[in-house]
């Protein structure tokens, strides 16, 4: 395939299918650009060139023009290109200026954005006069604020008078409203509600059982058990009377699992573990939030990771079966060669609430709550939600 080729080999421009540089204003495919108005070559000093990129020149292929002195343009655009006056970093492309001005007239840069607040000043202006004007504030939004000097900018269109002007980043925003609201801490609440309302009713001799759910790290809610029982105890309580379990409020199963059932079976022969999760049956319905299914499996994550290191099991040991329930409820088996040696069951503590409260119609959302339960002797006497 043939480099160079003189123009008069081309018999029919409409086949030409590559890319041509074209050397000359007189060669014939630069005449033929300029008759159809795509190249336009201006007047030339002995020692000017110049080059023109037509976009779509011949077909969909764009062609490269050098005209005037050769010698000054080909030595420019071997040096220079794709950079416009120096190349390397920093150097303006000569791609990148079409880009910088279609984004300036569609206030995309700054530049382009000072220019229209500037015009839109000038119209304001233009319409009314500023001395008539006791006082004028100006606040001028922009994508960001590069230029501290808003006076600079501005200040000459206001004819000498002192004006306020402040520029604004759009992008930070503007306060408009702000309502503070104080959320009790939930450790401080759960022992308030401890003291006010539980010890009262609580019957020393009888075996007792608290259950409690609150989103803290497990060495908090250590600290809150060896309390709990502490003060138990020295209301008359017997340590062999207390059953105290102090779970995280987020991802109740999991920490149901990690924090209570493998302390209980640690140390054993164990053979496999099955965890039986709730599956969530939904009612496609296009008007209304949906609950994800595998939402109360997805809360267990990484549980069997967790389970195969603390009990040295193998993963394919630990299995997990789905199950449609109503309300939330997992299961656990552990088993090891002999058979059975654990058999537990947990319910999170959960309450509905509506997806968007502006939108009750659009459905409802299980959400998962703290909370304290309290049985003695097997008889639930106390339940109340904390909010975490």
């Amino acid at each position: 395939m043939p480099i160079t080729i003189l123009d008069e080999e081309i018999k029919n421009f409409d086949e030409i299918d590559f890319n041509p540089i074209v050397i000359g204003e007189n060669n014939r495919l630069s005449q033929y650009l300029a008759k159809s108005g795509k190249l336009k070559i201006p007047y030339l000093n002995k020692d000017e060139g110049f080059i023109s990129i037509v976009p779509r020149a011949f077909n969909d292929f764009t062609a490269i023009v050098f005209a005037g002195n050769l010698k000054n343009s080909s030595l420019y655009f071997a040096k220079n290109l794709p950079f416009l006056l120096r190349e390397g970093k920093g150097g303006t492309e000569i791609f990148k200026i079409e880009k910088d001005v279609e984004s300036f007239f569609k206030l995309k840069n700054i530049e382009g954005q000072i220019s229209f607040a500037r015009k839109k000043i000038k119209d304001f202006l233009s319409k009314n006069s500023i001395k008539d004007m006791e006082s004028l504030k100006v606040e001028i939004f922009l994508d960001e604020i590069v230029f501290s000097d808003s006076q600079k900018l501005f200040g000459d269109l206001f004819e000498g008078k002192d004006v306020s002007i402040s520029l604004i980043s759009r992008k930070g925003g503007k306060n408009v409203f702000e309502i503070e609201k104080e959320i009790p801490y939930e450790v401080d609440e759960f022992w308030r509600i401890w003291n006010e309302e539980v010890l009262k009713i609580l019957t020393p001799g009888k075996r007792l059982k608290i259950d409690l759910r609150l989103s803290e790290p497990p060495e908090i809610r250590v600290s809150i058990k060896e309390r709990i029982i502490s003060e138990l105890e020295r209301i008359g309580f017997r340590r062999d009377e207390l059953s105290i379990r102090v779970l995280s409020a987020y991802k109740q199963g999991f920490s149901w699992i990690v924090d209570d059932i493998i302390p209980r079976v640690k140390g054993r022969e164990i053979s496999s573990v099955h965890i039986t999760f709730p599956y969530i049956n939904v009612k496609i319905s296009p008007s209304k939030f949906q609950e994800e299914p595998t939402r109360w499996l997805s809360e267990l994550y990484p549980v069997d990771e967790i389970i195969s290191r603390e009990l040295h099991l193998p993963l394919e040991s630990i299995t997990f079966k789905r199950e449609e329930l109503e309300e939330p409820l997992y299961k656990i088996k552990v088993l090891g060669k002999g058979g059975f040696i654990l058999e537990d069951s947990f319910s999170p503590l959960t309450s509905k609430r509506p997806y968007l409260e502006k939108f009750p119609s659009w459905g409802e959302v299980t959400v998962t709550d703290g909370g304290i339960i309290v049985e003695e002797d097997v008889k639930v006497i106390f339940r109340k939600t904390i909010k975490t």
